[in-house]
């Protein structure tokens, strides 16, 4: 009567478990970690003139700066003309806190700025890839010539809402930062000429309402250890940032001060009276002959076959005596078997 209560039980608790996930639905992805944000950038121009010094520098002897009127300060743009590249955007990240870690998912986000001039954004390709060089954050229109080397991949395709908000999936160049097989020099937002050749468009994200932001999963390292750290070990931080390091191991050397002696044989166990039981021999005797016979080795058998062979060869060809029986012919060899069947005379027959 117990187990069938327990039963119920248990069905109503897993019914109940199951509507729960029905209304909850499936967990959204966690924020990712604070250190892992846009922490600045700069795009070029096509258009620019090469050699102008940036803002603040001085244009002695050199011809002004293009304006960019279509882009607000501070925003970020991409655009292309007939599928040539015109404008491109790089952004810093600043990913220290994910190193050794296992980056789940990642997410730059950015909001089309409604006061720009944004055309066919609704029809532009745009992706991002890593960029393998350094620059400098703050430069704005400054010339191609300028740009940092980028990347041929990992790839990640930007993909817009009806509400102007950009989505890149950078997971897989994440995971890359983190486990130090890609230098983390930022992102680059570049037209995709193979997405949509031939297109016109430029895209402008705003650069502070709201700025680009990061969201996604991301699994803190731990120390690497067969069996775990035990009570006395103490852990201490890594310089990387992923997680913590065990102590150093401690050397051990081998101690051959110590003579090493073989086990003897424990003594037959003993009757009442002190000694041996006759059964206890035999049965260590029918033990010891038991083993021997598994291990006697297959080069013994064979010898045996041969050996027996060679006998029974060789009674074959000897006889049933083992000696060759010659033919007896002649008188001579009557004689002396007549001979020698003869009794001895005794010592009076001789002398009589």
């Amino acid at each position: 009567m117990e187990g069938e209560t327990v039963r119920r039980l248990l069905k109503r608790l897993l019914k109940l478990g199951l509507v729960l996930a029905v209304v909850m639905g499936p967990a959204s992805p966690a924020a990712a970690d604070t250190s892992v944000a846009v922490s600045g950038g700069s795009w070029y121009w096509a258009s620019q003139v090469p050699g102008v010094p940036p803002a603040g520098g001085q244009n002695i002897g050199q011809p002004a700066a293009l304006p960019a009127p279509d882009v607000p300060n501070g925003d970020f743009p991409v655009s292309a003309r007939a599928g040539v590249s015109d404008k491109e955007t790089y952004l810093h990240i600043d990913a220290t806190g994910i190193t050794g870690a296992t980056v789940t998912k990642l997410v730059l986000t950015l909001s089309e700025d409604a006061a720009a001039q944004n055309l066919g954004a609704d029809t532009a390709a745009i992706k991002a890839v890593p960029v393998t060089g350094y620059f400098e954050n703050g430069s704005a229109a400054r010339p191609y010539e300028e740009k940092p080397p980028v990347a041929d991949g990992p790839v990640a395709k930007g993909v817009r809402t009806a509400d102007g908000k950009w989505a890149f999936d950078i997971t897989a160049i994440a995971s890359q930062w983190a486990d130090g097989t890609l230098a983390n020099n930022g992102v680059a937002l570049v037209p995709d000429a193979s997405a949509n050749p031939g297109t016109t468009f430029q895209v402008v994200w705003s650069g502070s309402s709201p700025p680009p932001t990061t969201s996604g999963e991301v699994v803190p390292g731990t120390a690497s250890s067969d069996t775990g750290p035990s009570a006395g070990d103490t852990l201490v931080p890594s310089d990387t940032g992923g997680g913590t390091t065990a102590p150093a191991p401690v050397a051990v050397e081998p101690d051959f001060s110590t003579p090493v002696t073989t086990p003897s044989q424990p003594p037959p166990a003993a009757t009442s009276s002190g000694k041996a039981s006759p059964q206890t021999g035999r049965r260590a005797a029918a033990t010891r002959t038991k083993g021997a016979s598994k291990t006697a080795p297959a080069a013994f058998f064979l010898a045996a076959v041969a050996v027996l062979a060679l006998l029974g060869a060789g009674a074959v060809a000897l006889g049933d005596w083992g000696d060759p029986s010659p033919e007896r012919r002649g008188s001579v060899l009557r004689a002396l078997e007549r001979r020698r069947a003869r009794p001895e005379p005794t010592p009076l027959e001789e002398s009589t």
